[in-house]
């Protein structure tokens, strides 16, 4: 851990992955880091209150565990002595697709190719070795059972927060964290500041999960499997998944959209799963004993809050994570998308602790930063949306020449190892977009657009 030390106290509302991952960058440039949240954290892996989708599937990508690995040495230790599964994509992990098995989801691949080392695990396991290293930090002082109910402002700048029975907490800065629900659009109407403006995708998903005991842990093949829909069968709105997690347990789950939302009373749930493009689903589902009931979870849209857009901000507040951005998480992105703007974040807070800068317009210098590392994420997840002709909009224009750029990427993989590891790459977010602007790909991408078949 390096320190550059900018300011004395940085305030972090909410301690999800979000909250946690911006803790650690904070502690680097903060003599105190103060993370505050309303729930109580259970001392062993238990889905909080506060997270909505804590009994659903997780997965950290490479991209996130990069970061993980960056800012906490030795993090992915931490996730296997806990039990999170090791899962080789591309190999390890499949999807039941209308064309038929394949290793990869985006695409039909029936032949593995290994393409990266993924975790599986429950959501609360993940947050627990998050919150260890995190609470391990000299600097940093947890306050759990603590609700924020108002900033501290002075002129125009949060200058800290109030918390239950009126205690004042002041800070240099506050961190929003807080997720899709952002305090900080609230707090912005009333410092008489305009919100950002939002671009939605009405994608309209829902879940109903349930943890599992298999009769043979080992029964998947594998690491655990998705089933898509048909778009031309009778449930073309209905997927699902098994995924193995800690404990020799699996994690399965029902998906709907439009309306079409898995139910969760048992046999219903059941009965659902039987009416998928593919049996396997009930099938490996006949092998376990339910653990837990269908907790269900909906998704109506995703969110872009384009605070970049803005051209003033109180200073004395940044939002983080899901506040700013969420996508549809089918795609697994949420988490290590939030990696990545808590990096972002610290590579501000450093080159102004190199100019010998104060905290003045961060938040302003920030968004742009934050807009670039959810470029991709955001239209990924966009243009997987909008393939399905029932959702609604606003499809990101913008990347339409970076997505058939990638799209002409993903026709070379089969043939072009390189490409294959760049679509791989830029899927699991351990690159950008922009990766396919920089050389050789523009060359060797159009001559693939002139040439669509070359062998």
């Amino acid at each position: 851990m390096t320190h550059n030390t900018i300011a004395r106290r940085a305030v972090v509302v909410g301690s999800g992955v979000a909250g946690l991952f911006a803790a650690r960058v904070l502690s680097d440039h903060f003599d105190e880091v103060v993370l505050i949240d309303r729930d109580d954290v259970p001392e062993s892996p238990r889905a909080r209150d506060g997270v909505p989708q804590g009994k659903h599937f997780h997965a950290l990508l490479p991209g996130g565990l990069n970061i993980a690995s960056e800012l906490f040495p030795g993090f992915l230790d931490d996730l296997q002595t806990a039990g999170a599964v090791r899962c080789v994509g591309g190999q390890d992990f499949f999807a039941y697709r209308p064309e038929g098995k394949s290793y990869a989801l985006a695409v039909y691949q029936p032949e593995p190719r290994p393409i990266g080392i993924i975790f599986f695990m429950s959501r609360s396991l993940l947050e627990q070795c998050l919150r260890r290293r995190v609470h391990g930090l000299p600097n940093v002082e947890p306050r759990y059972r603590s609700f924020v109910r108002d900033p501290l402002t002075d002129g125009g700048r949060v200058t800290g927060v109030v918390i239950d029975r009126g205690e004042q907490v002041s800070a240099d800065l506050v961190v929003d964290a807080t997720g899709r629900n952002a305090r900080t659009l609230k707090w912005l109407t009333k410092l008489a500041f305009d919100t950002p403006p939002a671009s939605v995708v009405n994608c309209d998903f829902a879940y109903a999960s349930a943890m599992v005991r298999p009769s043979d842990p080992g029964a998947l093949g594998g690491a655990g499997f998705f089933v898509l829909p048909k778009p031309d069968g009778d449930y073309n709105t209905r997927g699902a998944y098994v995924v193995r997690v800690e404990g020799d347990n699996w994690l399965a789950g029902l998906a709907g959209r439009f309306g079409d939302y898995p139910p969760t009373d048992i046999d219903a749930w059941r009965a659902f799963g039987r009416t998928l493009a593919y049996p396997v689903w009930d099938e490996v589902l006949a092998t376990t004993e339910l653990l837990t009931k269908p907790a269900a979870f909906k998704f109506p849209r995703s969110v872009r809050r384009h605070f970049e857009r803005l051209d003033r901000f109180p200073d004395g507040l940044v939002p983080v994570g899901d506040s700013i951005c969420h996508f549809n998480p089918v795609y697994g992105q949420g988490m290590s998308a939030a990696a990545c703007q808590a990096r972002a974040l610290g590579e501000v807070l450093t080159r102004r602790a190199q100019r010998s800068q104060d905290l003045t317009g961060l938040a302003l210098e920030f968004f742009p930063e934050a807009f670039e590392v959810t470029r991709t994420p955001w239209a990924l997840a966009a243009a997987a949306d909008f393939q399905d002709g029932r959702t609604t909009g606003d499809f990101p224009v913008e990347e339409i020449q970076s997505l058939a750029m990638f799209q002409l990427a993903a026709t070379r993989a089969d043939t072009d190892p390189e490409a294959a590891q760049l679509v791989t790459d830029i899927v699991t977010l351990a690159r950008p977009l922009s990766a396919l602007n920089q050389p050789p790909w523009p060359e060797r991408l159009a001559q693939s657009a002139q040439h669509p078949n070359p062998n």
